[in-house]
């Protein structure tokens, strides 16, 4: 019988809603160690994975991005319940990105690491010759690797006996549901050439602002702008048109006109949870 040192109950962070018919999908073992490389997915009832792209990213200890590798459909692990390797060497799929020593990596729908996060697995400093496991209870542990195997079963993990407590290392004492505080400013009349809107949160997020104004009687779109921020703050986001649109906005300016410029701000925590706002904006010559 294996000797399986337990690890200190890590998080698992679930950040994704079901009904996508991908949402099943899990990263069920990460090994960071040099000599064997690898991550282990597996879904649990053979989704279809609809999406046209999916990806595998690795993150650092504080969060920070390290990289990404994407799956182009058809998915090669669509319809599948068995264990999905992507390995340095063998494996069903050869691995790209660098696996931090601690740290977490995320399955995401879509292409690098803006697309939603389906699932993650987050854990602490992993010793050599194992690996951070998926336990039945949600828990993680270090166990003796299981590469293209069941993981090992550590009970303790989810006893909560033994060498640790829940939240000994990222992600806290249990998944993240709370979503980032965000608030806008900004004037609220500004002349289009400096259109800009303020974001401030109380954690690291993505900050995505979309919106429109309208003019001649349609709906002029602004371009799309994201923007990361690393850690709690303010930021000062640009929001631009196309020439087409700017052309249409100036004219009606000059025609007397004041369009209303309505922007909507998704702020993305790094566990998935989004915090929307509002603001109108009134142009002005």
């Amino acid at each position: 019988m294996r000797r399986l040192l337990l690890a200190p109950l890590l998080t698992l962070l679930l950040v994704a809603p079901a009904g996508a018919s991908d949402h099943l999908m899990q990263t069920v073992e990460v090994r960071p160690d040099a000599a064997d490389r690898f991550v282990e997915l597996r879904d649990s009832v053979a989704e279809p994975f609809p999406n046209p792209i999916y990806s595998l990213a690795s993150y650092g200890p504080s969060g920070e991005e390290l990289g990404y590798q994407q799956f182009n459909d058809p998915q090669p692990f669509q319809g599948s319940t068995s264990p999905f390797t992507v390995a340095a060497t063998g494996g069903d799929a050869a691995l790209t990105i660098n696996l931090a020593t601690s740290g977490s990596v995320c399955f995401h729908r879509g292409l690098g690491t803006d697309g939603p996060k389906i699932h993650c697995l987050a854990y602490g400093a992993v010793p050599a010759g194992q690996s951070a496991q998926l336990q039945s209870c949600g828990k993680v542990a270090f166990a003796a690797a299981t590469k293209d195997a069941t993981n090992a079963v550590v009970p303790s993990a989810c006893s909560g006996g033994g060498g640790g407590g829940p939240g000994g290392g990222p992600g806290g004492g249990g998944s993240d549901s709370t979503k980032p505080v965000a608030k806008l400013g900004g004037k609220r009349s500004q002349k289009l050439s400096k259109l800009s809107l303020t974001v401030s949160v109380d954690e690291a997020s993505t900050v995505v602002v979309t919106g429109s104004a309208k003019a001649r009687g349609k709906k002029r779109k602004a371009k799309r702008a994201t923007r990361k921020l690393s850690k709690a703050g303010k930021a000062t986001i640009k929001v631009r048109f196309s020439k087409k649109n700017r052309r249409v906005l100036k004219k009606a300016l000059a025609a007397g006109g004041k369009p209303v410029v309505k922007l909507k701000a998704t702020v993305t925590d790094r566990a998935g949870n989004p915090t929307v706002k509002r603001r109108s904006i009134s142009l002005k010559r």
